[in-house]
């Protein structure tokens, strides 16, 4: 349905936003650069290479969010996209959850008949890897863009999770905070 694009529209947001933010090729072009013989390009490609490899306390960063997100909505299996969490959930913001999680609906939604749907839900609720994913929705859902939130409702209701405690109120609080920003289409979804 529509709403399975959306989180290539949202990862196409974040990466017009970090399109917008890069220096214009030549802005390290200064007195070291020209007496070290090294073209504009290749200052620029140095910078932008060790800008990708570190964050502002030194640390290697991960994957770019905009390649994250398609890595995740790429996923062929429930199992690769659920090591794909594993590996990067501290570096998944509220689109890469949701974005997540409507992956796993499809996933679940691709099985031939009602009975192995419900064994492949079954056998994913219980999995660690999904109450990570979970608890990580949990503690992004406060502050998500309107369009996450609705992404949420439509990957809950495509894997038939009811969400209980405290992921169920946070979501209804996100949602209520940016319900006037809905969509109809969104809701109607």
């Amino acid at each position: 349905g529509p709403a399975e694009g959306r989180p290539i529209q949202a990862a196409c947001g974040q990466l017009t936003g970090q399109l917008q933010r890069q220096p214009t090729l030549g802005a390290n072009l200064n007195v070291e650069t020209v007496e070290t013989g090294k073209s504009a390009i290749a200052a620029d490609e140095e910078k932008k290479k060790q800008e990708s490899e570190e964050t502002t306390d030194g640390e290697t960063q991960g994957v770019p969010a905009p390649v994250l997100t398609r890595l995740l909505t790429e996923a062929g299996s429930a199992e690769e996209l659920l090591s794909l969490t594993a590996e990067h959930l501290e570096e998944m913001n509220s689109i890469h959850v949701s974005a997540a999680l409507l992956t796993l609906g499809r996933t679940i939604n691709r099985h031939p008949d009602d009975r192995s749907k419900t064994r492949a839900r079954t056998e994913l609720f219980k999995k660690a890897e999904f109450k990570a994913l979970l608890q990580r929705s949990e503690d992004l859902l406060v502050g998500s863009s309107a369009h996450c939130c609705a992404n949420f409702f439509v990957a809950f209701a495509k894997l038939r999770f009811r969400p209980r405690g405290t992921l169920r109120s946070r979501l209804l609080e996100a949602t209520t905070t940016v319900a006037p920003e809905l969509l109809p289409q969104s809701v109607a979804n």
